[in-house]
C-alpha cells in the first residue's frame, strides 16, 4: 500500500513540477525585460520584499553582492503579488549591504557575534543603540531533555523535565 502511494506521490510531484516549469517559461516569455536585467517573479497572493538567491550571477551583466558557494544575493522590494519585477543595475542596492567575518555578521541594522562554536554571543540593535541577548547567554544554543512518558508516548511532559537535562 505505502509503495503504491509512494509511485502515486512521485508521479503527482514529476508533473506538477513539469506544469510549474511550463508556466514559468510561459512566464519568462511574456516578462519584458532587457539583456542583462534580472526578472523576480511573486507566486504569493500579496506583495513581497525580500532577499533574492541567483544561481548563476554570472550569467547577467549586474554586479551583485555573493555569497559563501559564489551565488547572488540582492534585496528586491516591493514585487507584486502573482507578479513579477525587472531589476536593472541602476535599480541595485549598493554592495556592501552584509559584512561577514569568521566571528561576526554585520548589516546596516544588526551586528551579531559569534563564538568559536558558532553560538550567538551578542546581537545588537543598531537602530535601536542596544543588546538583544544577556550577557553570557547564547541565542543559537539548542537544549535537549531526556523523554521518558509514564503514561502517553507523546505530549506527556512531566514537571520534572528540566531537572533531567541530556546534556
Amino acid at each position: 500500500m505505502y509503495e503504491d502511494s509512494r509511485k502515486e506521490y512521485e508521479k503527482v510531484l514529476e508533473e506538477g513540477n513539469h506544469l510549474k516549469a511550463q508556466q514559468a517559461q510561459r512566464l519568462m516569455q511574456a516578462a519584458s525585460a532587457s539583456l542583462g536585467e534580472l526578472i523576480v517573479f511573486n507566486q504569493n497572493g500579496f506583495t513581497a520584499s525580500d532577499y533574492v538567491c541567483v544561481e548563476a550571477p554570472e550569467m547577467l551583466l549586474l554586479e551583485l553582492e555573493r555569497t559563501w558557494d559564489g551565488k547572488g544575493i540582492l534585496y528586491v522590494k516591493d514585487v507584486p503579488s502573482l507578479g513579477y519585477k525587472t531589476i536593472s543595475e541602476i535599480e541595485m542596492p549598493s554592495k556592501g549591504f552584509l559584512k561577514a567575518a569568521a566571528d561576526r555578521v554585520e548589516t546596516k541594522d544588526l551586528r551579531v557575534v559569534l563564538n568559536e562554536a558558532g553560538q550567538f554571543t551578542s546581537i545588537y540593535d543598531k537602530k535601536q543603540d542596544r543588546e538583544l541577548l544577556p550577557i553570557d547567554r547564547y541565542a543559537n544554543r539548542l537544549v535537549t531533555y531526556k523523554d521518558r512518558p509514564h503514561n502517553y508516548d507523546a505530549w506527556d511532559i512531566n514537571n520534572y523535565y528540566t531537572l533531567k537535562n541530556g546534556h
